[in-house]
């Protein structure tokens, strides 16, 4: 194709352009690989760029986490993994440090590392104190002439303080006079616990040594055993020379050995590990229990047992002296008032009748002891219903009082009217563990199972 004046003209023009194109683009290649050869040559001549805090957070983070040098002494403040690496606990910022660590700082904000002695990071502001920032001129020239700076100094260590805590000096809370008497209240525990009475068991075990036993003068064939201050003898050999027209029985059910008379005008019986002996209806308080010994012999309390026989009773020259037998004790339908003890035994069997005897006993003794007390009514049937202060006994109120009473309820009355009182100090008694009127204001003497009792 042949080409008209006019297309040789754009012809030219077109291959013009496209010459300064190219020499355009190489010369532009070569400005771009002299700028990067003169940047690395000022990097390699000690001009830093900024660095030292971390990608993770902005500028403004980094002002807010500046602190007083020595707030970073105490390893308390930060954590630090097995590289050494500072966390700080505010905003989660992480670097890195090696042992031998090169001085880097950040121009814009003023913020340096340093290894200190013990190997732990150090993060510091210099510019907030004088001596350390002609440390941080010191340092940098020295970065700067490329040699690299392990510090050995402990200028920047903060001293440890003493632990001045002193403990408070004791108080003693005294216990407020006592004016009215309370409502019986059921919240709070006492802090102390206190032995009650212990009834304990023999297990057949001897305390002490054997004494002859002599009944009406007459010598017997059997001998008495000291048992924690108790003298016990053999029931069946002791009774029988006592009475000898009695009748035995034992229950191997109860573990209970009793003698009968043929009219029934005597019954007296003892049970195995009991706390008591049994004798026509009335039941006598022993504080050491019945015990069968190791020739199957039920041992009872001797003078308990003469007791039951009208008798005398002593003990001299370690020899136990029992009298002629009088005649039989008086029966319980007779002896005690019915009033006294429909009362009583519901009251036990209301407040304690799921507690061991030991607790049904401590019941019946607040309400014998508050008779005798001129605070409180004088019976025990107005003992229970008393409210001149507030209701003092819940079921008398509640309707649980009428409940039949157990057999224990109404032993552990029987026993308190025969004069045994578990303790004669105490006047109320609480749920254990309850915050009542009594745990605040009268003395704890005891906790037996299920309740707190005071004075």
């Amino acid at each position: 194709m042949r080409l008209t004046p006019l297309s040789k003209k754009y012809a030219k023009r077109h291959d013009s352009f496209s010459l300064n194109m190219f020499v355009a683009v190489v010369t532009a290649v070569v400005i771009i690989f002299i700028a990067s050869y003169l940047a690395g040559a000022q990097f390699r001549d000690g001009d830093i760029p900024s660095a030292g805090i971390s990608d993770d957070i902005s500028s403004d983070d980094a002002d807010d986490d500046l602190r007083d040098p020595d707030s970073y002494v105490d390893s308390s403040e930060n954590h630090y993994d097995n590289n050494f690496d500072v966390i700080d606990n505010e905003s989660g910022a992480k670097d890195g440090l090696t042992d031998n660590a090169t001085l880097v700082k950040d121009d814009d904000n003023g913020v340096f590392y340093e290894e200190l002695d013990n190997g732990t990071p150090h993060l510091s502001s210099p510019y907030e104190d004088s001596v350390l920032s002609g440390r941080y001129e010191e340092l940098l020239n020295k970065i700067k002439n490329g040699e690299t700076i392990k510090s050995t100094e402990d200028s920047e260590t903060s001293e440890e303080k003493p632990n001045t805590t002193e403990a408070l000096p004791e108080t003693t809370k005294q216990t407020p006079e006592v004016t009215t008497r309370p409502a019986a209240e059921t919240t709070s525990p006492p802090e102390t616990t206190a032995t009650p009475p212990k009834t304990e068991s023999n297990n057949g075990k001897k305390d002490g040594g054997t004494s002859e036993v002599y009944i009406n003068g007459e010598k017997q064939d059997f001998c008495a055993v000291d048992v924690g201050g108790v003298i016990f003898v053999p029931f069946k050999a002791f009774v029988s020379a006592l009475d000898s027209t009695l009748k035995f029985k034992w229950n191997s059910e109860t573990r209970t050995l009793a003698a009968t008379s043929s009219d029934n005008s005597m019954n007296i019986s003892v049970g195995d590990g009991n706390c008591y002996v049994q004798a026509n209806g009335r039941y006598f308080y022993t504080k050491k229990n019945i015990y069968i010994n190791k020739n199957d012999l039920i041992m009872a309390p001797a003078e308990l047992v003469a007791k039951a026989f009208l008798t005398s009773y002593s003990v001299s020259d370690g020899k136990v002296n029992v009298g002629a037998p009088g005649g039989y004790i008086e029966k319980g339908e007779t002896y005690y008032d019915s009033d006294n003890l429909y009362w009583l035994s519901h009251i036990i069997n209301a407040e304690s009748g799921n507690e061991p005897m030991k607790g049904k006993l401590a019941v019946g003794a607040v309400i014998i002891n508050r008779t005798k007390d001129s605070h409180f009514p004088s019976t025990i049937k107005d003992v229970i219903f008393d409210n001149s202060d507030g209701i003092q006994f819940i079921p008398a109120y509640t309707g649980s009082i009428y409940n039949e009473p157990n057999t224990d309820s109404i032993i552990a009355a029987k026993m308190c009217l025969e004069g045994y009182i578990i303790d004669k100090t105490i006047l109320y008694f609480s749920i254990s563990g309850a915050n009542s009127w009594a745990s605040r204001h009268r003395q704890f003497v005891f906790t037996i199972s299920g309740h707190d009792f005071y004075a």
